[in-house]
């Protein structure tokens, strides 16, 4: 985490939250008591990293994925160094990447991510005003999930970063597909 305060100083937000028990784990009565109904489970929240160089962009995609109750922003970056470091060391969920940032794009973090060994890989969503047929190649071949046009509206692209894997499998285990 220090590394991560220290590469991102000034275009970082990383936000604590509660830590999560992993999908898989589950809670049983201790020995010798009678387990009882118990109320249905809430709901996997998704966690994910926003990383934009605008930050009128990322100001409305920050309210609309706090606004998002399946959705819990851990970190908040303006250039693609921070964006790297955040996603290597919070191990979201989803990383929603800018094409063009500062230091990085998002095409060469994607790469860089990919190139990371298992087990966890995070859903990468590539996000650009302006996508030439140059990047979306670079970005299918990177093994990014998905590209957005920045004008598709927020519930659709947090619709997208809920939802399961582009593969349908639980979303820490996303295979390279573009959507």
């Amino acid at each position: 985490m220090d590394d991560l305060r220290q590469n991102s100083r000034d275009s970082a937000r990383v936000l604590a939250g509660p830590r999560r028990e992993p999908p898989h784990a589950e809670r049983r009565p201790p020995a010798g008591t009678t387990a009882v109904a118990k109320p249905a489970a809430p709901a996997r929240v998704v966690m994910v990293v926003l990383a934009d160089d605008s930050e009128v962009y990322r100001r409305g995609m920050r309210r609309a994925i706090e606004a998002d109750e399946r959705l819990t922003l851990v970190a908040e970056v303006a250039d693609g160094a921070a964006a790297l470091a955040a996603i290597r060391e919070l191990q979201p969920d989803v990383a929603l990447l800018d094409l063009q940032m500062p230091a990085l794009d998002g095409v060469e973090v994607g790469c860089r991510i990919r190139a990371d060994p298992p087990p966890r890989r995070p859903r990468l969503v590539l996000v650009s005003a302006f996508l030439s047929d140059d990047a979306a190649q670079r970005a299918r071949a990177c093994g990014m999930d998905h590209q957005l046009d920045k004008t598709t509206p927020r519930r659709e692209i947090c619709d997208l970063l809920a939802g399961p894997a582009p593969n349908g499998s639980d979303p820490h285990v996303a295979g390279p597909r573009m959507g």
